[in-house]
């Protein structure tokens, strides 16, 4: 392992300014000192896993959000609620996008492109932040029920929560409270934008209709 951080230092040096990805996210080796030198790594092999949400959010205590890269893997077979799923995704760390990218449609670009801009837009949020997951204990991330939500704060005044639905029952509502006197929603990404959201005295509500499908909310 010294070693390995020896050549990276030594690349470095004779490449100011290089952009080096840690890509041995099964090596173990995003670990303080390998990502203090590395500019982002891949967060997992799990790219086309419905587990991706987990794992995102359980790196979020082990490196920074911004270093994290999250891969949306697009198939052209994909349904837009799964698209939409995957793309949320990437809200939790770094957006990388692969897979059929040149066969998909419009419809399915459609789910995409309202996706990265909303990434933009929250970009600030994700780069310098803090994060707090809420919802109830996943006891299977290979088979995961319930859901999940993962709030982040900004240092703006502002705040990022997406939030994800497994399998099994889900709750009518899903109420998650939050701090730091925001205003209310300021931008909303979901497939189909139809989610159905409320604020109200510092409490996002949202009524899941849908198994595997996720929503992300911007706050102000």
């Amino acid at each position: 392992m010294e070693a390995s951080v020896d050549f990276v230092k030594k690349v470095k040096e004779e490449v100011p300014g290089i952009i080096l990805e840690n890509c041995a996210s099964g090596g173990h080796k995003l670990e303080p000192k390998m990502m203090g030198i590395c500019a982002m790594a891949s967060f997992s092999d799990a790219h086309e896993t419905e587990e991706i949400p987990i794992i995102a959010a359980n790196l979020h205590r082990a490196i920074l959000p911004r270093q994290s890269q999250i891969w949306a893997v697009i198939r052209k077979d994909d349904s837009l609620r799964r698209i939409g799923y995957s793309v949320a995704n990437t809200f939790l760390g770094r957006m990388c996008l692969s897979g059929d990218v040149t066969e998909l449609s419009d419809e399915q670009w459609d789910v995409i492109d309202r996706g990265i801009a909303f990434y933009r837009e929250v970009a600030p949020i994700i780069k310098s932040g803090t994060s707090h997951r809420r919802g109830p204990k996943i006891t299977s991330d290979r088979h995961p029920r319930g859901y999940q939500a993962l709030i982040r704060y900004g240092k703006e005044k502002e705040a990022m929560v997406v939030i994800h639905c497994f399998h099994g029952e889900l709750p009518e509502t899903i109420e998650i409270e939050l701090s730091g006197n925001l205003s209310g929603i300021a931008g909303v990404y979901s497939y189909d934008q139809k989610a159905e959201l409320s604020w109200q005295d510092g409490k996002l509500c949202y009524h899941p209709k849908e198994n595997m499908t996720a929503v992300a909310v911007h706050l102000k």
